[in-house]
């Protein structure tokens, strides 16, 4: 059941001299959804039925599903004004209810500040590991490369293991499935072109081992090219004396 309200009232503390601030007329509203007790959960900005809307992330329907019992309140906080007053008044309330909200792309959202750096640095050195894999890959140099694609390789699993880094809300939503399919791509098939198609193979089902297994397009390429050279290993196999 969705109840809704029209009111100024569900502000946190501070913020309010934000929201006296005059608005220029336009077609914009600014909106929040409520769990029954009151606590804002989620901050949003749009036109016509937009704060009505079921068309939401998977993280809304988890958090809706899993804590309320799909009982929510939507109110909106400020009608008939510009995009920019818009934005403006949706950070502030993002800024007041920032442990609260879930959010995605909250910049206000508490956060494990060294967790958050050591994830950062992580992902940085991880980029530079895949780049430098790359370059080696196109000037032929295959033993370097392969030795950076599992550095990559290794740097994005210690990535994930800190990017859970949220202290607020948003922590309480499982993380999405998240796997270096451009990096398997790139290092498959620079061992299949080498020749080291056991590689392939023991590579690919280690990817999926660690990632489980997705269908996207780069996904289904890497099974096709991991039975490849399966069916080459054995067929080496097959020819030994």
């Amino acid at each position: 059941m969705i109840k809704i309200c029209i009111g100024d009232d569900i502000l946190g503390s501070g913020g309010a001299s934000s929201l006296d601030e005059p608005c220029k007329p336009g077609r914009y509203y600014v909106y929040v959804h409520k769990a029954q007790d009151g606590t804002v959960f989620y901050v949003g900005k749009g036109t016509g039925n937009r704060a009505y809307s079921k068309d939401r992330q998977p993280e809304w329907y988890y958090y809706v599903e899993k804590f309320l019992n799909n009982q929510y309140n939507v109110e909106i906080v400020k009608d008939g004004i510009s995009e920019e007053d818009a934005l403006r008044i949706e950070d502030v309330l993002l800024a007041n209810h920032a442990a609260t909200v879930i959010n995605l792309q909250n910049m206000h959202s508490p956060v494990d500040s060294r967790m958050m750096i050591d994830y950062s640095d992580a992902i940085r050195d991880y980029s530079e590991s895949f780049k430098l894999a790359k370059k080696l890959d196109k000037e032929g140099k295959s033993e370097e490369a392969f030795e950076n694609y599992e550095k990559a390789y290794s740097l994005y699993a210690k990535s994930i293991s800190l990017n859970n880094y949220d202290l607020g809300a948003r922590r309480l939503i499982p993380k999405q499935r998240c796997a270096p399919t451009q990096l398997a791509d790139h290092f498959s098939k620079s061992l299949a072109k080498a020749g080291r198609h056991s590689h392939v193979v023991a590579f690919v089902e280690r990817f999926f081992a660690d990632y489980g297994e997705g269908q996207t397009g780069v996904e289904l390429a890497l099974k096709k090219r991991a039975d490849k050279s399966r069916m080459k290993v054995s067929l080496r196999t097959s020819e030994r004396p």
